[in-house]
């Protein structure tokens, strides 16, 4: 009998490494679970809530948003964010993990 592989194994489960997190969007209060290895923008899209953006990808800055209170992680250097811009609390939805309680001006 065959074996499934790993990423059989892993579909739909959380990442091994992945720690539990709040997306808290300010303007509407509402509290979205979610953990560590997701995205904000997929976070917010998965409970019905539509963000600004465009190339998911952290090169144009639509998705641009006001963190508030919180941390975010960026697997990469994301393009279209400036160093000034993140001094003043802007995140990228399409490339920002939560990290712990994060809250975004949305």
């Amino acid at each position: 009998m065959a074996q499934p592989s790993d990423t059989a194994q892993t579909n739909g489960a959380k990442a091994p490494n992945a720690q539990p997190a709040v997306l808290v969007l300010a303007k509407s209060g509402k509290e979205l679970a979610c953990d560590s290895s997701e995205l904000i923008l997929d976070v917010a899209e998965r409970e019905g809530i539509e963000l600004p953006s465009s190339c998911r990808s952290g090169s144009c800055g639509t998705c641009k948003q006001t963190l508030l209170e919180g941390e975010v992680k960026y697997d990469a250097n994301p393009e279209a964010l400036e160093d000034s811009e993140r001094s003043q609390g802007v995140i990228l939805a399409c490339s920002a993990h939560p990290v712990g309680r994060v809250v975004i001006d949305a």
